[in-house]
């Protein structure tokens, strides 16, 4: 809209889908990754997921980066998911 363009307009929507698609994918990719590991009763996997677990859980630096990209704050943000004004 500050630029005077029709934020509903199909091309604009595109743009932003295209500058988001990476993010996207990623974050997909990454559900799925977690869905596989977790619903396996393997025993060697249980072992290294509970391992990675108490890893990332004994990390604080490591467990907020995990917890700032699930919730959507890397990458390359809006300037408003970055809280910076428009």
């Amino acid at each position: 809209m500050r630029r005077g363009e029709d934020i509903g307009a199909a091309d604009v929507l595109e743009r932003y889908a295209a500058w988001r698609r990476f993010d996207a994918t990623l974050l997909a990719r990454a559900t799925d990754a977690f869905n596989t590991l977790f619903s396996n009763d393997n025993s060697t996997v249980r072992a290294v997921r509970d391992i990675g677990l108490g890893i990332v859980n004994a990390t604080p630096a490591l467990r907020r980066g995990f917890m700032r990209e699930a919730a959507g704050l890397t990458g390359d943000l809006p300037k408003l998911l970055q809280g910076k004004p428009l």
